[in-house]
């Protein structure tokens, strides 16, 4: 009888395909709840879009709905440049135009300026700028390049750097410390009804300088005192 039963055992282990080990003795497949050779996971399906796709790799986080109002803290965290420390705080607005693109608004001056609509790079939930703009500092024709990253978070809030690169383009810069670098701290949440703007920006009115024209106590524009 157990002779019988062994038999039968081993004939329905050839048609199911056993291979003597691994899961269970069944050849490893994507979707049987194991982790096998060339799967970078299995969580017993072959359905995308729950952090494992159907060919049992792991899925990229899916971005996050970042659109809103939000309402950043700015805050100098090194400037050798001699505008001195400086913190503010300014209301955007986020915008998403697309999978690997959104718009950040943001009034130069603090809540109420012109408006400036400023264009990230998207890739996830990291928004990533860089810009340049020349800026009158005195008799001074200052060069502006910038780099601002903003990364979001699940409940809402944000969090970021901005970094300003300073350089001599013209007129008499003897003044000023130049070239220079000014870091920012950026920090926000989400806000409701917080966020103004009077209008578009104009062309020379500052637009372009990112958070470092959002209200920050000394930014270029204005010589250091």
């Amino acid at each position: 009888m157990l002779s019988r039963m062994l038999l039968a055992t081993l004939f329905a282990c050839l048609l199911a395909s056993c291979d003597g080990g691994g899961s269970g003795g069944i050849v490893p497949e994507c979707g049987d709840g194991f982790l096998d050779a060339g799967e970078e996971c299995d969580d017993g399906n072959l359905i995308a879009g729950d952090g494992c796709d159907e060919a049992c790799q792991i899925e990229a986080p899916r971005p996050l709905g970042i659109t809103g109002e939000y309402l950043v803290d700015i805050q100098t965290t090194s400037d050798d440049c001699g505008f001195g420390p400086g913190s503010a705080s300014s209301p955007v607005e986020v915008v998403e135009t697309g999978v690997d693109s959104a718009r950040v608004d943001v009034p130069q001056g603090g809540a109420g300026g012109e408006c400036n609509p400023e264009v990230y790079a998207r890739a996830g939930n990291t928004l990533t700028r860089m810009a340049s703009a020349q800026q009158q500092i005195g008799p001074c024709i200052v060069q502006l390049d910038l780099v601002t990253v903003l990364d979001f978070f699940e409940g809402g809030s944000l969090a970021g750097t901005e970094t300003n690169s300073l350089s001599a383009a013209g007129g008499d810069c003897s003044g000023l410390t130049l070239p220079c670098t000014i870091e920012l701290a950026l920090d926000g949440s989400r806000c409701r009804g917080c966020f103004q703007c009077v209008a578009p920006f104009a062309p020379g009115s500052g637009a372009g300088l990112g958070f470092l024209g959002a209200g920050r106590a000394s930014p270029p524009g204005s010589p250091p005192s």
